[in-house]
């Protein structure tokens, strides 16, 4: 009976996620003046990518993106074919070990032409909301953690980014992957291999150093000491070579006159901005996330002792400073995608312990 119970749910995320999916196609475009459709600026490096590893020439593959952005885009639409080329894009030094994304939407794209972009990040925001629900069914509440799932696929901020043609989404489902993975496999030997597997797959879609070594930490807190080391090297040889290439530009590249070594100085001011203006966001275009974000956080800081507590508030603090370091502002949520998981992870842990402590009191 729970066996079919859970199929079920599962079953009924599907039909969400098919719903929001959809939906997304058919009605997307300018909310505000953000752009809340399906082909953003930053995806023209990755289409353009996965179109040469199919067997497109840079200059036909250019001359696709090119025509397909001038119908399909809102913003920065018109785009030069050549600027494209790998010896030409200033960006290709940062996007270049981004390579996860584009290899794995390569099959898509030569069956579906452009379109198949969004392959990946649909099945990425369906894995997503899978594991909202497998959470849920190993915390022993999985009728809240599927209502978590049903508001999240509502939600017009993770639906913004979670179908958009960018890495956020993928790099959102393998950090659920490793929440899950965590949760569920106790050999502590293929509990490393498969976190450090989905670590390196990670490093690969774009930088996320400052989230592996945050749950590192908190897997140190939780005395896995070893693998808490180990995942941490791991996390910092694979982000090497990214680092190395783009040091200048990946690191407050909005603040390059300043110099290297004066930026942490501006670390301060653009974490501030951050905050004030993703809050921002958030109260105008999404109340109800940043409400669940808000009870994540009261009850993992009433809650120190527990996993989930120190995951989430770890792993909110490495994304703000992540945010920080970017150093775009005001870019609704987007790089604070991968705390969803660890959100979900505080809120069903915290309320099954409410429920039982409830129901102890009755009894």
């Amino acid at each position: 009976m729970r066996n079919k119970v859970n199929f079920l749910l599962f079953v009924g995320i599907s039909l969400f996620w098919a719903v929001a999916f959809l939906s997304k196609l058919k009605f997307n475009g300018l909310v505000y003046g953000l752009d809340f459709g399906l082909f953003h600026p930053d995806g023209q490096l990755y289409s353009f990518r996965a179109l040469t590893m199919v067997g497109n020439s840079e200059t036909a593959a250019g001359s696709i993106v090119s025509e397909w952005y001038r119908s399909h885009a809102f913003k920065l639409n018109v785009i030069d074919p050549q600027s494209l080329h790998y010896d030409t894009h200033p960006l290709w030094a940062l996007y270049k070990s981004r390579m996860l994304y584009p290899i794995l939407s390569a099959p898509f794209v030569l069956l579906f032409g452009m379109n198949g972009m969004l392959i990946i990040p649909a099945l990425s925001m369906l894995v997503l909301m899978f594991s909202i629900q497998a959470i849920g069914i190993r915390l022993e509440n999985k009728y809240l953690a599927f209502a978590l799932a049903v508001l999240i696929s509502m939600s017009p901020v993770i639906t913004r980014w979670m179908f958009a043609n960018i890495t956020d989404g993928l790099l959102t489902a393998l950090t659920s992957l490793f929440v899950v993975s965590y949760m569920y496999i106790k050999n502590t030997n293929l509990q490393l291999f498969t976190l450090g597997a989905i670590i390196i797959l990670g490093s690969y879609t774009r930088i996320s150093v400052v989230q592996w070594l945050a749950i590192c930490v908190g897997l140190y807190l939780m005395n896995q000491k070893r693998n808490s080391i180990l995942l941490g090297i791991v996390a910092l040889v694979f982000f090497i070579p990214s680092a190395l290439r783009n040091l200048r530009t990946g690191i407050l590249p909005n603040e390059q006159e300043s110099g290297l070594l004066n930026r942490p100085a501006q670390l301060g001011l653009s974490m501030a901005k951050v905050a004030f203006y993703e809050v921002g966001q958030l109260v105008v275009l999404d109340r109800l996330l940043i409400l669940m974000i808000f009870f994540a956080g009261a009850v993992s800081i009433y809650s120190l002792h527990k996993e989930s507590s120190k995951y989430f508030l770890l792993v909110l603090l490495a994304l703000w400073v992540t945010g920080a370091i970017n150093g775009t502002i005001g870019v609704n949520f987007r790089y604070q995608l991968p705390l969803i998981p660890f959100m979900a992870y505080s809120i069903l842990e915290s309320t099954k312990i409410n429920i039982e402590v409830r129901s102890r009191i009755k009894n």
